[in-house]
Parts: C-alpha cells; structure tokens; sequence
C-alpha cells in the first residue's frame, strides 16, 4: 500500500501488493526474530488443494524479505483417524499468538478438536513451547 507524504492519498497496486502467504487467510501474527533478523508467523496452510477454508495445520512460517514466504516445519496438524474432509471439517489449530522465549517458542492455540462442533468452535486452548526453533529455520 503506497501512502503519500502528507498522508492525505492512499494507492493500491495489485499486480504489486499481493504475495504468496502460506496460510493468509486466517489470523496470523509477525514478529522479526531479534537473534537472525528473520521473519516468522505461525499460520495455517492449504495443504489440500480442493480446501478453500483449511486450519487443521499449523506451520512455523519464515521470510528475510517479507515477500517471499516458505513453511519451515509443521508444529500441530491432525494425525486422527478423520478422513481428510472430516479433518478439515472438524479440526482447528487457530488464531496461535506468540512470543519469543529466550531459545524457544512459545504459544496458545485456539484447538477444535476430538469432539468439536466444527473446525472454528474451539473446545481447547493448547500451550505449545517449540524449544531452539531456530534449528527449524
């Protein structure tokens, strides 16, 4: 998004503004790793194909340059008996906000999962520590 100096005008270009976000279409934070300058999401990507709304994977997302994303490790996904379609139906690993703690990872989890409604109706909050993340950078 372009801004002029006086703040006054707004543009938008979208053969310029758009990137290829592994897990864009729900919330996601970014924070830049105060040790490598790297920067990191926790996010949930479509790795089906057929999905348009997929969140029972959450990956460790990493990028130097903020436009060119790659998935650097699966951190929660469903290993269940569901089929693919009734995972994606009713399994969530959402909405992950986190921080940097010394070494390690660390996060909460808005989980659906083993007996949720659906994949959005959370029936968990999960703490994960992903300790020395950086090896999975």
């Amino acid at each position: 998004v372009g801004v002029t100096e006086e703040g006054q005008c707004v543009s938008f270009d979208p053969g310029e503004g758009f990137l290829d976000f592994p897990g864009g279409m729900s919330k996601f934070t970014l924070r830049q790793d105060p040790v490598t300058g790297q920067y990191l999401a926790l996010a949930n990507p479509v790795t089906q194909s057929a999905t348009v709304c997929q969140r029972n994977v959450l990956a460790l997302c990493v990028s130097s340059n903020l436009w060119q994303w790659r998935v650097a490790a699966r951190l929660l996904e469903d290993h269940s008996e569901l089929s693919p379609e009734d995972s994606c139906r009713l399994t969530g690993f959402q909405y992950a906000d986190w921080q940097f703690d010394g070494e390690d990872l660390i996060c909460l989890v808005r989980v659906a999962w083993d007996g949720a409604h659906n994949f959005h109706d959370a029936n968990r909050i999960a703490f994960l520590r992903v300790a020395g993340f950086r090896d999975l950078l």
